[in-house]
């Protein structure tokens, strides 16, 4: 006799589905020892068979306690389904029935059915065992096959059902340093889960370590695998450096005093910070500064003020040498070992490069101007300035000749993005807030612009996102240092340490990651490296930290601080 097809619910509550489905993917029947008898003379019996439409052949073990070797047949029964044997003898009150998808028969769609077995048995009389069918569909379940956390503490492994079907997954193995918020799930089709996890670092070992999560699912491929790759950084520098008032204008290696000067207006001052003593020296300016700049050597100072002045001191007395009256009011600034100052400044919509002979006082203009530029430098040991323009696309690296003494009126332009740009304490490289390093073009003459790259040096190693904010390099040392943090961000400030020449990274470390004691909670408290200065010795390296004021209109505030790197 037939069953009756009996639909309990196609849109059951997933937490009904999640629990029969992952019996059923798991366990073929429940183990019961014992028949319970209804009415009428039918047996029902405790041991549920649990089918789905990804089982396949099911062999399901038949118990009849006390039948001994009674015969047995079936008597009513899904068509979805062939059983054999249809009829048979007891083996000791067991006996193995075999069950198959029949494709001729009544077919379900998606959902949880309950359907009965109902078999005859000698002696016994008529038993009843409860099919549980579930038809998930076709799920397809997608992930993102890598997570690159780096130092962040917590992330989400994305779970999407792209097939048509409803998709059972559960995790089933993870890295002990992984926390997770849940481990199982159901979905329909088109579907999403998002499981939130946290990380524990403690124990690990500095570096860069990878973990593997492991789902298992009712789709294909099974299972499917996440990697999670964090990085454990060697040292976090602990306290707060003491926070300094003023606007930070710039900041330089101070090599004649043997520390970092840095450049503040709002009060108007040069602040040098050195080894030997826990208070900055203060040098009082009268004017407001706008840009400075210390010479190779070492030996000179010069500063640009808004009055359209510049004043050349002697660095290691801060004794003033000359003051000069200039044309307009500086942006940026070079003194070089020679008689010379380059400056940058607007004259009506454009930019141009002025040369100051500090022997003769004559003062000359380029005549190409350009929109945008901000500061100037000078590239090491060549006799070039650079200059770009921070914030457009692309900012271009503009390269001017003054080898002749003057800058030359021709500048090169090559169009190129650069987020910032660092040069190797030899001059021969550039590296790029982007991660990449560049050969230092020579000077073309006559050249204005050009699409072409100066030759690749490499790329910076960083096992972290985002762009660099400062970077120094230490020749004889072989190490190039790096921060890599963004205002507004509340994740920590890392350092980097890599070898100059395999540009690999070797160490790290988090910088000030939390809020010094008493910051208001309602102003999110970021950190960012804006410049570091490798000292001479080597073994530290000095970092200018920008961070936010505790009252919100207030300009940021900054620090200096001196870390051990060796």
């Amino acid at each position: 006799m037939k069953a009756n097809n009996t639909k309990i619910n196609q849109g059951i509550f997933p937490w009904m589905l999640f629990f029969a489905g992952i019996i059923g993917l798991f366990m073929p029947s429940c183990n019961s020892d014992f028949l319970e008898t209804a009415p009428l003379n039918t047996i029902q019996s405790q041991d549920t068979i649990f089918i789905n439409n990804k089982s396949g052949v099911v062999n399901y073990e038949m118990k009849v306690p006390g039948a001994g070797n009674a015969s047995w047949r079936i008597l009513q029964y899904p068509t979805a389904f062939n059983f054999q044997p249809f009829e048979g003898k007891l083996n000791n009150n067991y006996s193995m029935l075999t069950i198959t998808p029949n494709p001729g028969g009544d077919q379900y769609g998606y959902g949880y059915y309950q359907l009965p077995l109902v078999i005859d048995v000698e002696g016994v009389g008529l038993v009843e065992y409860p099919i549980i069918y579930i038809n998930f569909g076709n799920p397809s379940m997608r992930v993102w096959p890598t997570i690159d956390l780096e130092e962040r503490e917590s992330g989400s492994i994305n779970i999407e059902n792209q097939g048509g079907g409803i998709l059972v997954w559960e995790i089933v193995s993870k890295p002990s340093w992984i926390n997770l918020t849940r481990t199982q799930g159901v979905m329909e089709s088109s579907g999403y889960d998002v499981v939130m996890f946290t990380v524990d670092r403690t124990g690990l070992e500095p570096g860069t370590h990878a973990g593997i999560v492991q789902i298992a699912s009712n789709a294909l491929p099974f299972p499917v695998t996440v990697t999670v790759n964090i990085v454990v950084a060697g040292t976090v520098i602990p306290g707060q450096p003491e926070t300094q008032n003023g606007q930070i204008v710039d900041a330089a290696w101070f090599g004649a005093q043997g520390g970092v000067a840095v450049l503040v207006k709002n009060p108007n001052e040069i602040r040098i910070f050195k080894s030997d003593s826990p208070e900055p020296e203060i040098i009082a300016l009268d004017r407001i500064p706008r840009c400075f700049s210390v010479s190779e050597n070492g030996e000179k100072l010069a500063i640009g003020f808004s009055n359209a002045e510049v004043s050349v001191y002697q660095a290691s007395s801060m004794n003033l040498i000359r003051t000069f009256t200039v044309e307009s009011v500086p942006i940026g600034i070079v003194v070089t070992d020679a008689d010379w100052i380059y400056y940058t400044a607007e004259v009506g919509y454009y930019k141009h490069i002025f040369s100051l002979n500090t022997d003769t006082g004559s003062l000359t203009r380029s005549s190409k101007g350009e929109n945008g530029w901000g500061p100037l430098k000078k590239i090491p040991n060549r006799n070039a300035l650079f200059a770009t323009r921070p914030g457009w696309s692309p900012e271009s690296f503009f390269l001017a000749d003054i080898s002749e003494g003057a800058a030359r009126d021709t500048i090169n332009e090559i169009w190129m993005s650069m987020g910032g740009c660092w040069f190797s304490a030899d001059g021969e490289r550039f590296f790029t807030g982007y991660k990449k390093v560049y050969r230092v073009p020579d000077y073309i003459p006559g050249l204005t612009w050009t699409m072409d790259e100066p030759p690749s040096a490499g790329e910076l190693d960083l096992q972290t996102q985002g762009n660099i904010s400062a970077l120094a390099h230490h020749s004889s040392r072989g190490k190039i240092y790096v921060s890599v943090g963004s205002k507004w961000s509340s994740d920590p400030s890392k350092v980097f340490v890599l070898d100059d020449k395999s540009l690999v990274t070797q160490k790290s470390f988090v910088i000030n990651s939390n809020a010094p004691a008493g910051f208001p909670q309602s102003i999110m408290w970021w950190n960012t490296v804006q410049h570091i200065f490798a000292d001479p010795d080597g073994a530290h390296i000095w970092l200018v930290n920008r961070h936010p004021a505790p009252v919100y209109d207030n300009p940021d505030e900054w620090s200096v601080l001196k870390v051990a790197v060796e």
